[in-house]
């Protein structure tokens, strides 16, 4: 699906679209220079995993932003290698990406999972913490290791509003 969106940003404007071969090698530096903010596709990874990416470009066409949707059964897919440039960071693009994934998701009818180490930041977009071993058996099917640091993680899930 090949979309492209328009934000504006104190940096600039930027856009989010879905990634195309040249995006690889800024992916591939974009994801080494950067620690994600939810479990990262490591540049090992990406010669299989670039096409499902979202970008997003600044008005020069540079990948500032990424991160990608996983289907990981057939009602969920997880959020993975979220990542923002240094110099970008605070400009909402994370936050766009976010957003962009839910309505992917939305789309393919499936519920948006994600592991983290910034629970508060998935917080505000209607994640809430969640059993985490259903999902890190279903992220470690995919791969015999599944060490990505030794910060703890936490797996959430999006959640219909509370009711008062």
């Amino acid at each position: 699906m090949i979309r492209k969106e328009i934000h504006p940003s104190p940096n600039g404007p930027f856009t989010i679209e879905t990634a195309i071969a040249d995006d690889h090698l800024p992916l591939v530096e974009l994801l080494a220079k950067t620690v994600p903010d939810c479990s990262p596709e490591t540049v090992w990874e990406l010669p299989w995993s670039w096409t499902k990416y979202r970008v997003a470009k600044d008005s020069g066409g540079q990948v500032i932003g990424a991160a990608m949707l996983r289907c990981i059964d057939d009602h969920r897919t997880e959020i993975r290698g979220l990542a923002v440039a240094s110099n970008w960071r605070g400009c909402g693009i994370a936050g766009a990406l976010v957003e962009d994934a839910l309505e992917l998701a939305a789309e393919m009818e499936k519920e948006v999972v994600c592991v983290t180490r910034k629970p508060t930041f998935f917080e505000q977009y209607g994640f809430r913490s969640t059993f985490p071993t259903w999902l890190d058996q279903k992220r470690r099917s995919f791969r015999e290791s599944d060490d990505d640091g030794d910060a703890p993680r936490i797996a959430m899930r999006v959640c219909d509003p509370l009711e008062a």
